[in-house]
């Protein structure tokens, strides 16, 4: 057994001794103390204790665990890579391997009631069963791409996610799927509802967008993330709080249903060790997965750092809104050079320009009337607005 190492009573996260050095990909708790986490090498391990010793579970594979979901203390399922799906009717005790009829991986494994559930993977591909997990009937697959997150809006309304901006929908519980046209290549990463019409989608080079329709539209929205970070995994505690995390040890946490996002000091922050999964089972409790065995924990919500991080005012544009051509000013507290990005609201980069120290002015000319997200990134920080350009 592994045991939990305590950074500092203040601290918003701890570190969790997990006993192995494999990295884990996906990590799932049904209550405060128990939980999962699955990763390389058919990896499976579980704690009862809130992380505090962590048991490892003979999986029979060794292929890698890249989901895992529970739908209760006893009923539980893992995918994972080379068509492996697992199931357990123990707590884990005892996995059984139940047969996909695929070769390549499985990334995603949700249900929406004790009867159906969806598997996703590589190759376009999705599983659905009505039986509670007992048979799955393969009823999407073929497009070549690999679909990494899963998520349901309702019981019947669905959504999987993937490279080269592939979006599947499915109105009928995932008996059947269609594409939805998206018009961009991101390669999205995770996608999570917190109503029937509100829903955030992620993916690489910091992306991120929101719907407030049903997924009938999307908006970009920044994050303030490091740049050319991938953002990973994300999920929501209450509509207005949530948290994403990523590689280089990003922790992004919302309390404004996803406006703004501010980054998170973790014990990882100022390493290369990259989150991969992240459950809460309550408001308060939380735990991310990822490289090298790694699992850190919350009991505070995330909100107390264990360095306070320095805070910069806001950054503000005047005039805002402003007649296209005319000339910004913004106003920052950033010292010396900054770098100074300029996004329309489908994420598509529109300016990208150094300003010296002391400069203080953005042009607008060539920007067609919109919306637009002006990032200035310095020493200091990373600080975003948004501009109105009429």
């Amino acid at each position: 057994m592994a045991c939990a190492i305590a950074l500092a009573s203040k601290a918003q996260w701890t570190v969790l001794n997990t006993g192995v050095t494999y990295s884990l990909y996906t990590v799932y708790f049904t209550d405060a103390n128990t939980g999962w986490a699955g990763g390389d090498g058919g990896t499976l391990i579980k704690t009862v204790n809130g992380g505090a010793t962590w048991t490892v579970q003979p999986t029979g594979t060794l292929e890698r665990i890249s989901s895992i979901y529970f739908l209760n203390a006893n009923k539980g399922f893992a995918v994972g890579s080379s068509g492996t799906i697992l199931a357990t009717l123990d707590g884990g005790s005892t996995w059984a391997s139940q047969a996909s009829g695929v070769l390549w991986g499985l990334s995603k494994v949700q249900f929406t009631d004790a009867m159906n559930g969806c598997i996703v993977g590589d190759a376009s591909t999705v599983f659905h069963t009505t039986d509670g997990g007992s048979s799955w009937s393969q009823v999407q697959g073929g497009m070549g791409v690999y679909l990494e997150g899963l998520d349901f809006a309702t019981n019947s309304v669905g959504f999987a996610v993937g490279e080269i901006g592939v979006v599947l929908k499915t109105t009928n519980g995932g008996a059947s799927w269609a594409t939805v046209p998206m018009g961009m290549g991101t390669h999205f990463q995770d996608i999570h509802f917190t109503d029937p019409n509100t829903g955030y989608l992620i993916g690489r080079t910091d992306t991120l967008f929101r719907t407030t329709d049903g997924g009938n539209s999307w908006d970009f929205v920044p994050t303030g993330a490091p740049p050319g970070h991938s953002l990973i995994a994300l999920t929501f505690t209450s509509p207005s709080t949530g948290f994403i995390v990523g590689n280089g040890g990003v922790v992004l946490h919302t309390t404004d249903a996803g406006a703004t996002w501010e980054p998170l000091a973790n014990p990882m922050s100022n390493t290369n060790v990259s989150f991969f999964s992240l459950s809460f089972p309550t408001a308060n409790t939380g735990y991310i997965a990822g490289q090298y065995g790694q699992v850190i924990k919350t009991d505070n919500g995330g909100t107390i750092g264990i360095e306070q991080q320095e805070r910069m005012a806001p950054l503000q544009l005047f005039p805002n809104p402003v007649a296209a051509g005319h000339a910004v000013t913004l106003l920052h507290e950033a010292f010396g050079p900054v770098l100074v990005q300029v996004r329309d609201m489908r994420g598509s980069l529109v300016l990208k320009t150094r300003l010296r120290s002391g400069e203080r002015t953005l042009g607008t000319g060539g920007f067609p009337e919109g919306a637009y997200v002006v990032e200035v990134r310095s020493e200091q920080g990373v600080r975003q607005q948004q501009l109105i350009v009429y």
